[in-house]
Parts: C-alpha cells; structure tokens; sequence
C-alpha cells in the first residue's frame, strides 16, 4: 500500500547505517586502549601519605576474642564511662551483676604514665564475667594471666 512505503524506507535507511556502523567498527585499526606503555613511561613523582595516629583510641586494651562488641550488653552496669588507667587497677563493685573485685591492668607496651583504655562496655563485659561458670572463668583465667605476666616482663 502506497501509506508504507515512507515507514519501509526509514526502516531499510535505519538497517543500512547500522550495517555500515559494524563494519567500519570491524574495519578499525587497534584502539589506544590497548597500548598500556604510556601507564609505564610517564614520570610523575610518586605521592606518598604517611598517617601516625596518637590519638587516645590508640590505647584500648585489646579485647577478648570472646568479647562481641555487637553483642547484648553485660548485666554489669559499673562503669558508666570509658576506664583509663596508667597503672594496675582494682576495681572493687557492690552491684549483683558484677564480680567483687577485679585488676584492670595497664598495657606495659603503652609509656609510664600514659593511659591504657578499656572502654564502658568492654571493661562492664569484664566484671559481668561469672567466675563459677567454666567458660566465664577460662576466660578470666586468661586475662588475669595474660595482663599478669605482661606486666612484670
């Protein structure tokens, strides 16, 4: 019908220039993309930054592998902030949750006199551990002698 032949010719002009489009994209020679040498020959001084923090984040206690930060928090609700000490702590608690008495010991790799960190929640963790429970204790055992031996060595 004589309405179709503007549509068909559109159509067939369309279909004509995406054939000469692939070929010609056939037809082209390597593309700069694969010729990486210039990555490698350009001489631009490297740049280089060194980052030292001293901040007081850098004094934390190392935590127990047990510890979950993530996880619920401690029945034990001593500490209502972060614990800094510069030398071995007794902390003595009357609190159900919480244990008696426990040494928080400072980091022998932190100078005389700078502060070691246990952090609220950590440190809460700590005197919520039972001691008449086989893991808790194990646990304790192991902090006790761990931070202990650190500190006369």
């Amino acid at each position: 019908p004589p309405g179709d032949l503007p549509a068909m010719t559109a159509t067939r002009s369309l279909g004509v220039r995406l054939a000469l489009l692939a070929c010609a994209s056939f037809l082209a020679g390597p593309t700069q993309a694969q010729d990486d040498q210039a990555l490698f020959t350009t001489a631009v001084p490297p740049n280089v930054v060194l980052l030292v923090d001293n901040s007081l984040s850098m004094r934390n206690i190392v935590w127990h592998p047990s510890y979950d930060p993530n996880g619920p928090k401690s029945a034990c609700k001593h500490f209502t902030g972060k614990l800094a000490i510069t030398a071995d702590k007794v902390v003595t608690s009357t609190l159900a949750d919480c244990q008696a008495s426990m040494t928080f010991y400072h980091d022998p790799r932190n100078p005389p006199g700078e502060k070691t960190v246990y952090q609220k929640k950590y440190a809460n963790w700590l005197m919520g551990l039972d001691p008449s429970d086989p893991t808790e204790a194990a646990i304790l055992a192991g902090f006790q002698s761990t931070n202990a031996t650190s500190t006369t060595s």
